[in-house]
């Protein structure tokens, strides 16, 4: 988390310290706004043009964190969100 506090980038969500709470190891993250591209699209195509500008805009917030020598667990339509916007 201390890392990642590091990284700016409008595509990712920030993350607190760590902090141990009830015995459990936490961190926080910044409250998203939108849906997850999963419920967004619920099944459906999205067009081309939109779906190749989130996917960019994924890839460079990844790239972000790569430059940190940082990862991201697990990528998917259920851990990118999307507002309607952002294209």
């Amino acid at each position: 988390a201390r890392a990642h506090a590091k990284v700016r980038d409008a595509m990712l969500s920030a993350l607190s310290e760590p902090q141990l709470s009830d015995g459990y190891l936490c961190v926080a993250s910044s409250m998203l706004t939108g849906r997850t591209l999963a419920s967004t699209m619920q099944g459906v195509a999205m067009p081309v043009a939109t779906a190749r500008a989130i996917i960019i805009q994924a890839a460079m917030a990844l790239d972000r964190l790569h430059e940190a020598n940082l990862v991201h667990g697990d990528i998917g339509l259920h851990s990118i969100w999307w507002d309607g916007d952002q294209t």
